[in-house]
């Protein structure tokens, strides 16, 4: 007896969707026979929550929040202002080796204009 490819495939194919039936067919009974289902592992571990607070412990949470959020802000701000003067610096610090840089070469090109004049000196008096 000769296998094709195609009627493989169909045997396949069947074979996966009887074994995925029959693991839903034993879910759905272990789930109709009462058994709990747990999640492993557990994410977070539950705590019981206090039955009640107060106004009071409510304004204190808030202040204290409240608090701490000035404190971040205060910082935020500190920081964001810090790296603009550095950021200005970097740029002072980027013009003045711009213009050291531009200075040499002006200085360079003088002195090679003087040189070449010499140079066309010696040149003309040549015979």
């Amino acid at each position: 007896m000769r296998f094709d490819p195609e009627h493989l495939m169909y045997f396949l194919a069947i074979a996966f969707f009887l074994v995925a039936g029959l693991r839903q067919c034993l879910a759905l009974a272990d789930r109709l026979r009462g058994r709990r289902t747990e999640i492993a592992p557990q994410p977070l571990v539950v705590q019981p929550a206090r039955e009640w607070v107060s106004r009071a412990d409510c304004h204190d949470l808030r202040a204290a929040l409240a608090q701490r959020l000035g404190k971040a802000e205060a910082e935020l701000q500190e920081l964001r202002d810090r790296r603009r003067e550095d950021h200005q610096e970097v740029l002072r610090a980027g013009e003045e080796r711009a213009t050291r840089i531009h200075q040499r070469i002006d200085a360079l090109g003088l002195k090679l204009t003087e040189e070449l004049g010499v140079l066309r000196g010696e040149l003309k008096r040549l015979p």
